[in-house]
């Protein structure tokens, strides 16, 4: 199953959550009898107990704050994570770890505390992490992943209908896409890997900003790692 197969059916069973509901429905606890708002299951921890005695108690966060029906925005209870689910787009914010996943195309770029993501993908995946235990604005090292859809040779459909599964080998859309560091000095060293890891051919250019470096990414390769010093 593609990744637009795996967001289009992430977004049927939101909507299915959010048909009956609103936001002002049970969200800190419940029983058997009454749930949680199922909303809470994106903003954080739900947590079921059981007892001899009486029916199983559900507990959950209180969403109100974290959900935005109006704005088609649920955020999670640290704030690491929002879903844009109007423009298709999942980010991840946290020290060590940012990036965005989604219709990045259609959305336009997406800014995190360290990043500044665009891409020219209808649907992309792209995500920065820190490999040294440092928060991203300081460290040594980082692995950019990207990967973009990916569809089985032969694959065929007509009006929604699957005419042919296809196989081997996997095809995966290019690459499109930047990332830029905000406040960042310019890197010693930017280099693409391959899928296990390996460096391909010679350093990858990158481009000084006021304040910031962008590096646009390989078109055909999953890992770019960047040095600092």
């Amino acid at each position: 199953m593609g990744k637009k197969s795996i967001c289009m059916f992430a977004a049927l069973a939101l909507m299915a959550a959010l048909a009956p509901l609103t936001a002002s429905g049970p969200g800190a606890s419940g029983s058997g009898e009454r749930p949680p708002n199922q909303l809470a299951y994106f903003v954080g921890k739900v947590t079921q107990g059981f007892t001899q005695d009486g029916p199983s108690r559900l507990a959950s966060e209180d969403i109100d704050g974290y959900v935005d029906l109006d704005a088609k925005v649920i955020r999670s209870v640290t704030g690491e994570l929002e879903w844009d689910y109007g423009g298709g787009v999942v980010t991840v914010d946290t020290p060590m770890s940012q990036g965005a996943t989604g219709f990045l195309k259609a959305y336009g770029a997406v800014e995190t505390s360290d990043l500044l993501i665009s891409s020219g993908n209808g649907y992309v995946s792209i995500l920065a992490i820190s490999l040294d235990g440092k928060a991203l604005a300081e460290s040594g090292k980082v692995l950019v992943q990207a990967m973009t859809d990916e569809k089985n040779k032969g694959w065929s459909t007509i009006e929604g209908f699957i005419l042919d599964l296809g196989g081997f080998p996997l095809l995966v859309r290019k690459v499109d896409a930047e990332v830029a560091f905000k406040g960042r000095p310019a890197p010693s060293r930017v280099v693409a890997l391959d899928e296990n890891g390996y460096e391909l051919g010679d350093p990858l250019p990158f481009e000084a900003f006021g304040g910031g470096f962008t590096v646009r990414l390989p078109e055909a390769a999953i890992y770019t790692v960047i040095e600092f010093g």
